[in-house]
């Protein structure tokens, strides 16, 4: 089963009267990889009125901030061909403060069913609905569908798929997850995503146009051990089109090997800015029966890119124990990966950055 996903992100920035759903100097829409904005002159055209291009299926999201911090509940509304009967919404879920705003967010967002839409033009219409949930008797709804919707054009076209997929393969292996594809041919095939539980962790280059066999390979390095993971490839052409294919899951496991150390759990975690972590170092038997130094020990923070942050250690250590700070005092919050490797042996864990 294949998709195209179509990515749209939004933000206005309200009135405290939630007045006025028009484009703000921060507004901004981003379609496979491409910002459109409303009045920022470094930014592509405005998305109303825009030609999308070819859509086969789409996956719609936004995002809204607001001055009025009794805004509990937000959604984003839309519809096709101005047909009130098609009228669905996406729940925008509440992140929280954004510094003097509220923030709610659904990016990518959800995957919205095109199938019943015959092939050809198609108009697709966005708006916002705030419910207010303040200390008024009533509920206080701000709703921007009546005219002041965002319109876009797309089509829905007849065309053959950019690449034949022979196989997508995840298989944990000590510590990892290694991804692996094969494709029997490809047409204007510009790149590949990698998702891992929805987000984009990776982009690998494609073959173009060709009707030999290709192999590619990617390495998920920030996995924790005992979790399991949904990783999904996709193609984007060189118009910008993405189709998504079958997700795949896999489950990493417990580290069973026997290692020459143990990585005790980070405190505290969640943290700010400052977290310990503390680790032990185990002596090898030497053939004389000496004791050994343990090498090529490697202790680093990674984001959930798979990207090192940052290295706390690396290098050879003698048995004992020991304690390590991490000052994430530069670092925006959000989930690390925590990970110790010695030789082949890695432990993970998981660690949480709040402001």
């Amino acid at each position: 089963m294949k998709k195209v996903i179509f990515v749209m992100s939004f933000l206005l920035i309200f009135s405290s009267a939630f007045a006025g759903l028009s484009w703000c100097e921060d507004s901004y829409i981003v379609v496979n990889t491409t910002w459109y904005n409303g009045s920022a002159s470094a930014q592509s055209d405005d998305f109303d009125g825009y030609n999308l291009g070819s859509l086969e299926s789409l996956t719609l999201g936004g995002e809204v901030q607001s001055w009025d911090t009794s805004g509990d509940e937000a959604k984003l509304g839309y519809k096709f061909d101005n047909n009130d009967e098609t009228i669905s919404y996406i729940n925008l879920p509440y992140l929280g403060a954004a510094g003097d705003n509220d923030k709610w967010q659904s990016n990518p967002g959800s995957s919205v069913n095109i199938s019943g839409l015959s092939s050809g033009a198609h108009t697709l219409e966005v708006w916002f609905l705030v419910t207010d949930f303040g200390p008024e008797p009533d509920d206080i709804v701000y709703d921007s569908n009546g005219g002041n919707n965002y319109i876009a054009n797309f089509t829905i076209p007849e065309g053959e798929v950019p690449i034949t997929l022979a196989s997508f393969i995840a298989e944990a292996k000590n510590g990892v997850v290694e991804l692996s594809w094969e494709t029997a041919s490809e047409t204007e095939n510009a790149h590949f995503l990698i998702y891992r539980d929805g987000d984009i962790i990776a982009q690998i280059a494609g073959a173009g146009t060709t009707t030999e066999t290709n192999n590619y390979n990617y390495t998920d390095i920030a996995v924790v051990s005992g979790q399991v993971y949904t990783y999904m490839l996709s193609d984007v052409s060189f118009g910008g089109v993405e189709i998504q294919y079958d997700p795949v899951m896999v489950e990493v496991s417990e580290n069973t090997v026997t290692a020459d150390f143990v990585l005790e759990a980070a405190y505290p975690n969640p943290f700010n800015p400052k977290t310990v972590i503390s680790m032990s170092v185990f002596a090898k038997a030497s053939p004389d029966k000496q004791n050994t130094v343990s090498s090529n020990i490697d202790l680093s923070i990674y984001n959930t890119n798979g990207e090192k942050v940052a290295t706390l250690f690396s290098g050879e250590k003698t048995a004992g124990n020991y304690k390590v700070t991490w000052n994430a005092a530069n670092m925006p919050s959000g989930v690390y990966i925590l990970r110790m490797s010695v030789g082949n042996t890695r432990q993970v864990q998981k660690l949480m950055l709040i402001r």
